[in-house]
């Protein structure tokens, strides 16, 4: 099935002026996995989605909530994995900015007590999440080289197998 052409209300949550940042992918079951950006919990925070070919709603109607705790979650993007499972992972708002990544399960459970990040004495951000053929993947991320405005960063890779943790 497709969904109806005039489209599906994913989410009528309050969300901030509007929702800048998001990621759509599907996975190997032709389910649609989106994340983004809302202030449900009173905070912008990232909160996901997987909809069914016919348009159900295979995480519950309002999705999963991946809080970042102490801080916002910002730009969100989505990894399915080849073990069913998905990543996803975004940018925090703390002083210096960090990266965070989740696991969640195709019940939309978490699998990750607290998501995990990555900090620097400058800003981590730009997650890139790659899926890897046993289940893992591979999150790409900038730091920054400081100054003011945009300035340069250096690019890292970290490899993370089917439980998210690095190898």
């Amino acid at each position: 099935n497709l969904w109806d052409n005039a489209g599906l209300v994913v989410s009528d949550h309050q969300q901030n002026s509007a929702t800048f940042r998001y990621d759509l992918k599907s996975d190997a079951h032709g389910n649609a996995i989106v994340a983004f950006q809302d202030e449900r919990t009173g905070v912008l925070d990232i909160v996901a989605y997987a909809i069914g070919p016919d348009g159900s709603f295979l995480w519950g109607p309002d999705g999963v909530l991946l809080p970042s705790p102490g801080s916002t979650g910002l730009s969100p993007v989505i990894a399915p994995l080849a073990n069913g499972n998905t990543a996803i992972a975004w940018n925090t708002n703390d002083s210096p900015g960090r990266a965070a990544v989740q696991m969640v399960d195709p019940e939309g459970n978490l699998l990750l007590a607290q998501p995990n990040e990555i900090s620097a004495p400058t800003s981590v951000g730009r997650p890139k999440l790659i899926a890897t053929d046993d289940g893992g993947f591979i999150l790409q991320y900038v730091v920054s080289n400081g100054g003011p405005g945009l300035p340069p960063g250096t690019m890292y890779a970290q490899r993370c197998d089917a439980d998210a943790n690095a190898v």
